[in-house]
């Protein structure tokens, strides 16, 4: 049944989605905005430094923002994503 449903949302036809980011800096963290113009389905952040994510692998619904906090281990974080829409 898992292999199903997989197989299933490797299938569908999305539009492709476009994702803005914004970083605010803290001293332990760094908060990533992210907001999508459609429906963007199965986001996985990727990050350039070694840390963690407070969530990832998520949906995002049109024009609604979702805050992550990202805890690194040092400066000049770059993030980049993946989703079903874009593959």
């Amino acid at each position: 049944m898992l292999f199903n449903k997989i197989a299933q949302q490797k299938n569908l036809q999305l539009p492709k989605a476009k994702i803005e980011i914004s970083l605010k800096n803290k001293e332990n963290y760094t908060t990533i905005i992210l907001q999508s113009n459609i429906f963007a389905k199965n986001i996985k952040l990727i990050s350039n430094l070694d840390g963690n994510f407070s969530d990832n692998f998520f949906d995002l619904f049109p024009n609604s923002k979702k805050e992550i906090k990202f805890y690194k281990k040092n400066e000049n974080l770059k993030i980049k994503y993946k989703c079903l829409n874009n593959l």
